[in-house]
């Protein structure tokens, strides 16, 4: 399992082949070390990012994961997030982002299984 620790409080873990765990919070503090990482994310054909333990998100992070999204694309991987939280759900789909997120589940704390892979 590969972990990546930013140094604020928030952490990417790969759980499987086109599987990643983010924990912790994503705002403004943890984003600028996360954005960088979006070449490890998007590694495979899918991907998913599961966002069950993020426990506080602001408008970095809703920011943060259209750039995974627009990075994504162009290297022509499918990116969806699973476990986004309510607020920023709401957030994303009053300004249009629905479709640029694609998410499986909104507003859930429902974790992948350690192996799981993309559905």
């Amino acid at each position: 399992m590969r972990r990546i620790h930013p140094r604020s409080s928030v952490t990417l873990s790969q759980r499987g082949a086109g599987v990643w765990h983010l924990a912790g919070v994503l705002d403004m503090t943890s984003v600028p070390t996360l954005r960088d990482l979006a070449h490890a994310l998007v590694d495979a054909p899918e991907v998913l990012v599961d966002l069950c333990e993020v426990t506080r998100m602001d408008s970095a992070g809703l920011a943060l994961l259209v750039d995974w999204q627009g990075q994504a694309r162009r290297r022509r991987t499918a990116l969806r997030f699973r476990n986004l939280p309510a607020g920023i759900a709401a957030i994303a789909e009053v300004y249009g982002l629905g479709a640029v997120l694609p998410a499986e589940v909104f507003g859930t704390r429902e974790p992948l299984p350690a192996s799981a892979g993309p559905a």
